[in-house]
């Protein structure tokens, strides 16, 4: 899966994964607001990144969530990281 497309879906998944965790906001939020700005804890992040790992068979740092300026931006770096195994 190409890395445009993969951060598509890891996108997609962030959505879902914060609504189910009862986080309301609008969906175009997500293109340029960061986790902070939607109220996003430090406690939700962590779990999410490794919840994100285990969906896609990543190995996420969760500090790579303050690295990035938005959502998008996370999905996309996210997008970059090698599959474990090494297989993509």
């Amino acid at each position: 899966m190409s890395a445009v497309l993969r951060s598509g879906a890891i996108l997609e998944w962030i959505e879902r994964f914060l609504r189910a965790s009862n986080c309301e906001y609008p969906s175009q939020a997500l293109e340029s607001t960061s986790f902070h700005a939607l109220g996003v804890d430090s406690a939700l992040c962590v779990e999410m990144t490794f919840a994100l790992g285990d969906a896609f068979d990543l190995d996420v740092d969760p500090t790579l969530i303050y690295d990035s300026r938005t959502v998008r931006g996370f999905a996309e770096s996210v997008a970059q990281l090698p599959v474990r195994g090494g297989l993509v």
